[in-house]
């Protein structure tokens, strides 16, 4: 689609929506002049526009208190053991390096 095209589409599609539920029909038509193709696109916006209802308007942090999570403790946060020493297969942990990392060296 040219985008002069699409700036039609968009333009009809709000100056719809800026009138009044009852002369919506008015509006478009006027607005189409026949062209049955633009009519079918911006009447396709404004279904998508009826059906998205009220989607994200309310942030999510604003939901009600009672139903909201606590987030999850990271990983990296919780005490763990030390797993120096400790045998993986053929492999033994030397030592930490970080978190998430390991020094390993094979065992034969």
């Amino acid at each position: 689609m040219k985008p002069e095209r699409w700036n039609k589409i968009e333009s009809i599609f709000h100056k719809v929506l800026d009138v009044e539920e009852g002369r919506r029909g008015a509006v478009l038509e006027e607005s189409c002049a026949g062209d049955k193709d633009l009519r079918r696109e911006v009447q396709s916006l404004l279904a998508q526009h009826e059906n998205a209802g009220n989607f994200i308007e309310t942030p999510a942090f604003e939901a009600d208190a009672a139903t909201v999570r606590k987030p999850p403790v990271p990983l990296a946060a919780k005490p763990r053991p030390n797993l120096a020493g400790s045998l993986f297969g053929r492999y033994r942990i030397m030592e930490e390096i970080g978190i998430g990392g390991m020094v390993c060296t094979a065992i034969e």
